[in-house]
């Protein structure tokens, strides 16, 4: 096993989110457990928009700053 991979599954091991999906996800203190239940809702929530199209109402001041408008529309 490399050590990347070694890295990887001690932090799968001890409950935390590995450093390399952190640099590929919004920021979090969520551990790891929380992170993966959050995570399937949101790809829920995708799937959702592609079957059924995206809401009927936009907050247009989020589009200016990407990261905030995605955090609002997982939330809502």
């Amino acid at each position: 096993m490399s050590s990347d991979l070694e890295i990887i599954f001690n932090d799968i091991y001890n409950g935390f989110i590995p450093q390399d999906w952190k640099n590929l996800s919004p920021f979090t203190n969520k551990k790891l457990a929380s992170w993966m239940t959050f995570t399937l809702k949101r790809i829920d929530q995708y799937n959702s928009w592609i079957k059924n199209g995206e809401p009927p109402v936009t907050w247009l001041s989020g589009i200016q700053i990407p990261f905030s408008y995605m955090i609002a529309l997982t939330q809502q």
